[in-house]
């Protein structure tokens, strides 16, 4: 009996550490946002107002008024969709959701390394090590369907590795389940078709015609099907989150291309995190190739799985390193998870557990110390700022949409910050950043983006006012703050590590709407949060009220 309940001793200390974690920052986080639940990200924000648009109104979209493919997580946005048509649009519910996610990712885990025998002792380690890696605080609090995006490309991985490494191509459940989660990753997020497309190769490779179009239909299928709607909606194929936060190589010139190699191999090397579990995975494969001289093992395909995988990722999508913001960790964090998985496999026998280091002990042991010291400082960096970035979300974004729910209902609204204020304030919105607003899409996409062009479509939207950044205004291609605007009020945040600007500026765009809009921001003033730095007439208004 007692040694039966040891084997769970690992699953018990590893879920004891993830939901510290969580609950303490919980607490946390709720006692420095006078008591709400709020998200470490606006993006959070975005798929909820899109939810809570769909559950309520039947309507696709950031506002109830139109469609807007602004969504590239679509089973995300589908499941806070149902949620909500059940229970209504709470706030916690993605928090819940990921809470759930991450313990059954967890359990997952601890499944593998039972099938793969490997001891109580090693099985304790990979566990934390998985938990401690891996910034499952920060993805938690994100909002996002970032840690269902890690167990979709575990889960599919570990299909691929059984398909692959099976001579006669595995059962008929375990090549269906291929395809469900092929489908069921690229749903979860667009990036989600580079595995995909490594394993369709893998596939060819071991001359299985039939199974690689069957998965590589799966993973398509729901490109296709959404471009069509879009399409059909007046939009594009692609979500425009994709388009327009993307890399567009210029491959049309050895110029271009030659570049196109050149970044995509800066920001693996800029991004430490990822290339020590890079060249771990190289040296382990390496290795195991040298003892059993077949590619086909599951340690050696989920290696190369992952080995491409990055390729594709840091070639055509982005990363959180190289763009030098906490907020953009979520990107890439999902290939440490598939790289990690890789390592246990390659690492452990099919058999008798892990496998002895033999002469390459020195090896093994510097490896791991090489790749878990910068693991450790990435998860760490992300983690410990999670308080401090929902505290920055509510002081700056939550506030803007209580703001705008109370005094600019159902009118036309300039924002670039479009989560927060569209789930709790019905207005419609018009984005200058593109994600919401297809005229503005249009506009970066063709580079006519300029100042001008946004008040002329502003002013063709119907916006009384603006709720913007004003950096942007002030490139060299952009002409300054749009004419006819005026700058009415500005609220500034402390401590600031994920909002795009510590300030954001209120703008009346005709002079008519400046005494409205200064009478609800002398009104609003007295509930702003006290970390909340304010200038402008309006405190004027407020003083003498």
């Amino acid at each position: 009996m007692i040694k039966r309940l040891a084997r769970f001793v690992p699953l018990l200390l590893a879920l004891a550490w993830l939901w510290g974690g969580l609950f303490s920052t919980l607490q946390a986080s709720i006692a420095a946002n006078q008591g709400r639940l709020v998200y470490a990200l606006d993006d959070a924000y975005i798929h909820m107002a899109m939810a809570k648009n769909m559950a309520r109104h039947g309507v696709w979209g950031v506002t109830r008024h139109g469609f807007s493919s602004t969504s590239s997580s679509l089973l995300w946005t589908l499941a806070l969709s149902a949620a909500y048509a059940l229970f209504g649009a709470g706030e916690a519910v993605p928090f819940i959701f990921n809470f759930f996610l991450a313990t059954v990712l967890i359990l997952t885990l601890f499944y593998v390394l039972n099938r793969l025998r490997v001891r109580p002792g090693p099985a304790t380690l990979w566990l934390l090590v998985f938990v401690g890696a891996v910034p499952w605080v920060y993805l938690t609090f994100g909002g996002l369907e970032h840690v269902l995006h890690h167990l979709a490309t575990l889960l599919y991985g570990a299909a691929a590795a059984a398909v692959l490494c099976d001579e006669k191509g595995a059962s008929r459940p375990v090549r269906a389940a291929l395809m469900g989660l092929a489908a069921v990753l690229v749903l979860t997020r667009f990036e989600g078709i580079f595995p995909v497309l490594v394993v369709t190769g893998l596939l060819l490779l071991r001359r299985r015609l039939g199974q690689a179009i069957g998965n590589l239909v799966a993973g398509g299928m729901p490109l296709l099907v959404y471009g069509l709607i879009s399409l059909a909606n007046g939009w594009y194929f692609l979500p425009s989150s994709v388009l327009l936060k993307g890399h567009r190589p210029d491959l049309s010139t050895l110029k271009g291309m030659l570049g196109f190699v050149y970044a995509g191999l800066r920001q693996l090397v800029y991004n430490i995190h990822i290339l020590v579990v890079v060249l771990a995975v190289l040296f382990l494969i390496w290795r195991t190739l040298g003892r059993e001289r077949s590619f086909w093992r599951p340690g050696v395909v989920l290696g190369a799985l992952f080995l491409a995988t990055v390729l594709l990722h840091m070639f055509f999508a982005r990363s959180g390193f190289y763009l030098n913001r906490v907020s953009q960790i979520r990107y890439d964090a999902y290939l440490i998870t598939l790289g990690l998985f890789a390592v246990l496999h390659l690492l452990a026998r099919r058999s008798d557990g892990p496998a002895p280091p033999g002469r390459h002990a020195w090896l093994v042991a510097g490896l791991g110390i090489l790749v878990l010291l910068p693991l450790a400082e990435w998860g760490l960096q992300a983690d410990r700022q999670v308080v401090v970035a929902t505290r920055n979300i509510h002081d700056q974004q939550y506030q803007m949409g209580r703001f705008l729910a109370r005094y600019y209902p159902q009118e036309s609204v300039v924002a670039n910050d479009i989560g927060a204020i569209n789930f709790l304030a019905d207005i419609r919105c018009f984005d200058i950043w593109g994600l919401a607003s297809r005229d503005i899409a249009d506009a970066v996409l063709a580079r006519t983006y300029s100042s001008r062009e946004i008040s002329r479509l502003a002013a063709d939207a119907g916006a009384v006012i603006a709720v913007v950044y004003d950096y942007p205004f002030h490139f060299k291609t952009m002409g300054g703050i749009p004419p006819g605007w005026t700058r009415v009020a500005a609220w500034t945040i402390a401590d600031n590590v994920v909002c795009a600007a510590d300030t954001v500026s209120f703008y009346a765009l005709n002079r008519s709407e400046i005494p409205r809009l200064l009478a609800a921001l002398a009104r609003f003033s007295a509930e702003l949060p006290p970390g909340v730095r304010e200038r402008g007439h309006h405190l004027r208004l407020r003083e003498g009220g």
